[in-house]
């Protein structure tokens, strides 16, 4: 199996808008971050919340990450470009209750992100390694994970219309996000 190291922006980017559940002006400012650190989001009021299952505290119409009163919502695509792009480790500051909807994907975060420059780190990167199949169930949702050489995901959802039946299968890697 490859080694793999830590990886950080080059230089720090930022993004302006609205939320998209609130319409609130928000701002959000990426910088780099030292081996080790996380994705960590730096809250209103100096909280400063890890990117990790633990920390989530709504998922209804958007992920939430939230710690000691303090929340921001729509993270979801944001993080989506951070992995799929390679950083591990990054501050995010945020300002406003949600993350800015950009142009609603994780696409234009990704290419910020491109545009910014990745750089690698000192430090081998944790991963998860999966050695038998692993299935969870809530309700009418299903996750398999199973053992693979590379992280690729199969998705299959169905919304009432009119969105309908989504589906993806591929690799994710950071060319998939640009």
């Amino acid at each position: 199996m490859t080694v793999q190291y830590q990886q950080t922006l080059r230089e720090p980017i930022g993004f302006e808008g609205v939320g998209i559940h609130t319409g609130a002006p928000c701002h959000v400012e990426i910088t780099p971050a030292q081996p080790g650190s996380g994705l960590v989001f730096e809250l209103e009021g100096g909280v400063r919340v890890p990117a990790v299952a633990e920390n989530v505290v709504e998922t209804a119409r958007a992920t939430v990450i939230g710690k000691e009163g303090a929340s921001v919502s729509t993270v979801e695509h944001l993080l989506a470009a951070l992995f799929g792009m390679g950083i591990d480790n990054a501050a995010i500051a945020v300002n406003g209750p949600e993350i800015p909807v950009v142009d609603g994907s994780a696409k234009a975060f990704a290419d910020r992100i491109s545009q910014a420059g990745v750089v690698s780190q000192n430090e081998i990167r944790q991963r998860l390694i999966v050695s038998s199949p692993q299935f969870f169930r809530d309700a009418d949702r299903t996750i398999v994970i199973l053992p693979a050489a590379r992280f690729r995901v199969r998705f299959v959802a169905d919304f009432a219309p009119p969105v309908g039946t989504q589906y993806f299968d591929g690799e994710i890697t950071p060319a998939l996000f640009q």
